[in-house]
């Protein structure tokens, strides 16, 4: 586990992400999960749970290697970004100039309409999904192969388009597969060549990387998760082929942290400007916006809402694995999330964690108390003993697995999680104690009387411990 104290109280936030996670990871049924935070330019925190190896009994950690999917897209729209900072493409320009295949896409329109990298980039090409025969199942091998770049061109014939470029957004992993092709072409370098030239090895993405398996080194070779299908049903390798520009990135949650750091940067990895600044917002940007107002889409984000705050994202999964990133640019807060089982909600798992962090954070770090009470510390003296024994007892938190005893002690009232005390010292708000010491220092608890006058919950951190039984 990695785990750096910015602040003392930090810890609170990873003594229940921890206890969570332990209990979630096996409930949805994942052979192994890692997860990292990051704040600004720094990990705050890293763990694994589970096996990478079932059978071999493998834990997962921060250095396993899971392939994230589709979150190779962001970095494909990185290398698009850089490309057109050097003046070699357009972002509005048609794509068919350096892939003429294109021309023999069937339109829904008599007139042709030009696809261009930002229609790509951004889902509103009008591409559909996959190709017709997307993938095979090669006996051999052993393997799912998907289709070669040379298949891919001949097969754009058989292709027609859902709806003219711009007019609504269709996902599409054809669509990106043609967009690294077509900066391959312009760039005159291999696309996973690039890709690890120009981003990883600038970012220090040291266990990044592609196919084929035996380039990645064997040191790397060993970290790389088991995949599993449902049930935990070991499940066979993926050849991505084409479809390197849209998932055939392998990747570590602590690398992947590096890159959503770079965006907090603007750009800038050691003094080196690997984007321009201008080009990180461009990136980060909404380019079309749903009619609820609620979501929007950029080149490759999907933007969203928690809290009142502007959520930046990309989920992925292919065969035996899921992913999910998440970030925050007015917070400079991000989250990873990988899996090596296949059909997992890791996008759903992510706005959860996020959830239960961003009060925390938001208090700890930036000073914006998200409390429903605003309490402030009292400057009359302590109530005396007898008025704290409403309080007393021993409360259970089912979503966090976890137990909190609360006690009067030596004229303190005190409460005890994860074996370490913390000291609640009343507020002018009835009920209310500020927490100091332990791991959830400085936030808040609330607690909530029953008919009797007896505290039978309480809620801290976004979540409600009930009292089971009376402390004797």
């Amino acid at each position: 586990m990695l785990f750096n104290l910015h602040k003392p109280n930090l810890q609170a936030i990873t003594v229940l992400l921890e206890a969570f996670l332990e209990q979630e990871y096996q409930s949805r049924g994942m052979a192994g999960l890692s997860i990292a935070l990051v704040s600004g330019q720094e990990c705050i925190w890293s763990q694994g749970f589970g096996f990478a190896d079932v059978e071999q009994e493998i834990k997962a950690s921060p250095e396993t290697v899971y392939r994230i999917a589709s979150l190779t897209k962001p970095f494909t729209v990185t290398m698009l970004m850089q490309l057109r900072d050097a003046g070699k493409l357009h972002l509005d320009e048609p794509v068919e100039r350096v892939i003429p295949e294109l021309k023999t896409l069937k339109s829904p329109l008599h007139a042709h309409v030009p696809i261009t990298f930002r229609h790509l980039a951004s889902h509103y090409s009008g591409l559909p999904r996959e190709l017709p025969e997307a993938f095979t199942y090669q006996e051999e091998q052993q393997a799912v192969r998907f289709s070669s770049v040379d298949e891919m061109l001949v097969s754009l014939k058989q292709v027609e388009l859902l709806a003219p470029p711009m007019a609504q957004q269709h996902y599409s992993n054809l669509g990106f597969a043609l967009l690294g092709l077509a900066l391959e072409r312009i760039a005159g370098e291999p696309y996973t060549q690039y890709i690890v030239r120009h981003i990883l090895q600038p970012l220090g993405m040291q266990s990044s990387g592609f196919e084929p398996i035996e380039s990645l080194g064997k040191e790397m070779q060993e970290r790389i998760a088991r995949p599993y299908a449902a049930g935990l049903r070991p499940t066979t390798p993926t050849q991505v082929n084409a479809l390197h520009p849209a998932s055939g990135l392998f990747s570590t949650v602590e690398d992947m942290v590096r890159f959503i750091a770079f965006l907090f940067h603007d750009g800038q990895q050691a003094e080196r400007q690997i984007l321009q600044e201008s080009s990180i917002r461009e990136m980060c940007s909404p380019l079309f916006i749903d009619p609820t107002w609620q979501n929007a889409t950029g080149m490759s984000w999907e933007f969203s809402h928690v809290q009142n705050e502007t959520i930046l994202g990309h989920s992925g999964r292919l065969f035996g694995y899921s992913a999910d990133m998440r970030f925050i640019p007015n917070l400079q807060l991000g989250l990873v999330v990988l899996t090596n089982t296949y059909e997992q909600d890791t996008k759903n798992l992510a706005y959860t964690l996020l959830e239960m962090i961003l009060p925390v954070f938001k208090y700890l770090f930036t000073g914006r108390d998200t409390a429903e009470v605003e309490p402030q510390e009292p400057e009359t003296p302590r109530p005396m003993l007898q008025a704290w024994q409403c309080y007393e007892g021993h409360y259970q938190c089912e979503a966090l697995a976890q137990s909190a005893d609360v006690l009067v002690k030596e004229n303190r009232l005190i409460s005890r999680l994860v074996d370490i005390e913390s000291e609640l010292v009343p507020t002018t708000e009835e009920h209310v104690f500020r927490v100091e010491g332990g791991p959830v220092e400085d936030l808040f608890a609330q607690f909530e009387l029953d008919e009797q006058g007896k505290a039978h919950i309480v809620k801290a951190l976004g979540f409600t411990f009930v009292r089971t039984e009376v402390m004797s």
